[in-house]
């Protein structure tokens, strides 16, 4: 699971976990609803690559959890190392990164992860991990519809 906050061009789909909220209420005037997000998602997923990849919630607070769990494992190899010396993974590239630097980086993962699994163990809404198609331009505007009008939320991807 990687952290990300938007589409990425260079790939061919997004995979996002996201909290799906119960309010998408009737118009007043002509009693209509908006289309439901999950229901157009599984229906993409016969054409393109879109789709719903999973509704459960522990399975998802478990993935959240291996990632934790790996990244740390990945922190003891910088064990007695100096903050200032260069990782051992990056001597082989012409760009340096400190020990301290990457360190921060993987606490900040850490404290991201972390965030995400405490928010989706606290909602009583429906926790969903979807994959969105790059080329699939009506699943992401009703993404980013739903997203603005507050039927979903974005917990991490």
């Amino acid at each position: 699971m990687k952290i990300r906050n938007s589409f990425v061009s260079n790939s061919s789909s997004s995979s996002y976990v996201i909290i799906v909220h119960d309010n998408n209420e009737p118009c007043e005037h002509c009693g209509r609803k908006d289309l439901d997000f999950l229901e157009v998602l599984d229906n993409a997923s016969d054409f393109l690559e879109s789709s719903i990849q999973y509704e459960n919630k522990e399975q998802i607070i478990e993935d959240i959890q291996a990632e934790i769990d790996i990244k740390k494992d990945y922190l003891k190899k910088y064990e007695g190392l100096n903050n200032n010396d260069i990782c051992p993974d990056e001597k082989k590239w012409s760009y340096h990164i400190t020990v301290g630097k990457q360190k921060e980086y993987i606490y900040k993962i850490l404290r991201q992860y972390r965030d995400q699994r405490n928010k989706i163990e606290k909602t009583d809404d429906m926790i969903v991990r979807i994959k969105i198609d790059y080329h699939d331009l009506i699943t992401q505007n009703m993404f980013k519809q739903a997203i603005d009008n507050g039927t979903i939320e974005i917990v991490g991807d």
